[in-house]
């Protein structure tokens, strides 16, 4: 017995336990469960939509924890802040490559109140900031027939929106666009010319819903100051599917890049001929909820 205690390596076991006590010391997480994130896309109205909402940022006190796919479970370790910031996230210009906290949906704040290792499911459903802290310069729901967009093309290749009662993502509406092998140029812009900030910080973003099928459009702003005029194009393009899905377009590098005191129109076009894709080819697209949006 002596002989074991002399040789027995003390020093070696001592240490496998004080890393095995060191392992046990990790702090455990909580769970956080981000599925059925929604948003309110109408302050005066309980209607909800899963549409947009693509990511969502979670803050712990001033920490970023991280940034994360809706409908995933992720663990968080608790500071001891008892709390977590939910901020909702965009892709922005329909790029899943851009990743940003949508500036118009107040953050959700969500109380740990869970032991460690359970998981908390808060459902999230972010909500605009109220009317008057956010300002609307241009709203179409579709929900008459008398719209507030302007048809610009007007030859005889020019396809033609129409109301299409009953089919839109919210209220019982949406502008409906047929393309045929004949018809296959279709641009309009918003009715009248807006002002937009120009100077600041103030984000300036285009809100789209839309489905259909055979279609890729793009969108941007029209300008004029002066005497001078022309095209911004945000340089993106938009294929439809079959589910309705909305496209958050950032306009301040295009409204920031002509003069001060220029206005704007905004507008949405397709050309499903010269498209390699769809040439040709039949197609439908619906449009619903286009607004512009801003902080006053």
């Amino acid at each position: 017995m002596k002989r074991f205690s002399r040789y027995f390596p003390w020093g070696f076991f001592i240490a496998l336990v004080a890393l095995s006590a060191c392992k046990n010391e990790e702090p455990l997480p909580v769970y956080l469960d981000l599925g059925q994130s929604r948003v309110k896309p109408f302050t005066q109205s309980g209607f909800t939509t899963n549409l947009g909402v693509k990511n969502i940022w979670i803050y712990q006190g001033a920490d970023l924890e991280g940034v994360y796919p809706t409908e995933k479970v992720v663990p968080v370790i608790p500071n001891g802040a008892g709390k977590l910031l939910l901020v909702g996230g965009i892709f922005q210009n329909g790029l899943s490559s851009a990743r940003n906290p949508y500036p118009f949906w107040q953050p959700i704040v969500v109380d740990i109140d869970v032991d460690l290792l359970d998981t908390l499911k808060p459902k999230p459903v972010f909500e605009y900031y109220p009317d008057t802290a956010l300002s609307y310069p241009f709203i179409e729901s579709f929900e008459a027939a008398n719209f507030r967009l302007t048809s610009t093309e007007t030859g005889s290749n020019a396809a033609r929106i129409a109301l299409a009662t009953g089919q839109g993502h919210t209220g019982t509406g949406a502008g409906r666009v047929v393309f045929t092998e004949t018809q296959y140029l279709f641009e309009v812009t918003s009715s009248g010319f807006l002002f937009l900030p120009q100077t600041g910080n103030n984000d300036i973003y285009a809100e789209i819903t839309y489905r259909g099928t055979n279609v890729v459009f793009s969108t941007g702003l029209f300008y004029v100051t002066g005497a001078n005029a022309g095209d911004l194009e945000t340089g993106t393009f938009f294929p439809t599917s079959e589910n309705w899905n909305t496209i958050y377009v950032h306009l301040n590098d295009l409204v920031r890049s002509v003069p001060q005191g220029s206005q704007f129109k905004l507008y949405i076009r397709v050309d499903n001929f010269s498209n390699a894709t769809n040439k040709g080819i039949p197609g439908t697209l619906f449009l619903d909820n286009i607004r512009i949006v801003h902080f006053r």
